[in-house]
Order: structure tokens, then sequence, then C-alpha cells
């Protein structure tokens, strides 16, 4: 009965973990992405950027995709340090890391984007419904 018990117990785990594995997978995610340019401030390459970043948006995969300038702020606990900031959805993580290594968004990064940019940080979370 003890070799039962801990056979269903090992039997359910393993279950729980492939759901927790099969959900994390098919959860959407939001790609945030931050910007600092080379030349802060400056009005021509910011609009190149985002110019460039809503090309993104007709690769497979992405759900949806908003660019946007910094907004100056007083407070504290805001960082309005960056330039440019572009967000994206995908449907899961797997489309993310398709999204990442496609020969479209390598290029444009590396061409129109990269070149303008002193700095860069992305965040990307699991959207929790």
């Amino acid at each position: 009965m003890r070799l039962i018990k801990q056979a269903l117990f090992t039997l359910g785990l393993l279950l729980s973990m492939a759901y927790s594995l099969v959900a994390q997978a098919e959860q959407a995610i939001n790609h945030t992405v931050y910007l600092w340019l080379k030349q802060p401030g400056n009005v021509e390459h910011r609009q190149q950027i985002m110019a460039a970043a809503k090309q993104l948006a007709a690769i497979e995969g992405v759900e949806s995709l908003t660019t946007g300038m910094v907004v100056s702020s007083d407070r504290t606990i805001v960082d309005d340090s960056f330039d440019v900031a572009i967000s994206m959805e995908f449907s899961s993580e797997q489309q993310m890391n398709s999204y990442l290594i496609n020969e479209q968004h390598v290029a444009i990064v590396a061409g129109q984007i990269q070149p303008l940019l002193a700095s860069i940080v992305v965040y990307d979370f699991a959207l929790i419904e």
C-alpha cells in the first residue's frame, strides 16, 4: 500500500510539473525594450528608431507593438532617463523566442536601431489573466 501511495504521489507531482510547463509555454508575453541614445534627446534619432521598430510588427508572432518617447517626471520612483520605449506582445514565450532570431528582426535592429544606441534594457514578463 505504501508503494502505491508513493507511486501515486510521484505521478501527481510529475503531472503537476508537466501542466505547469505547458501553462507557462502558452502564456502571453510582454516584451518591453528601453533605449538610450548616443545623442540623448535627439528627436530625429527617436523618430528613426520608432519608425524602424514599427516594421517589426509585421514579423510572424508579434501580436501587438507600440512605441513611444519618454515622459519627463519629477517623481523619484519614475525612471525617465531613457529616450524611446518599445512594447510588444506575443501569444507565447515560444513565439517571442522565434521572433528574436527572425532574420528581419536581427537585420532591423543591427542596421537601423543599434547604431543610434548607447544602451538598451529589456524586460520580459508573462501576462496573467
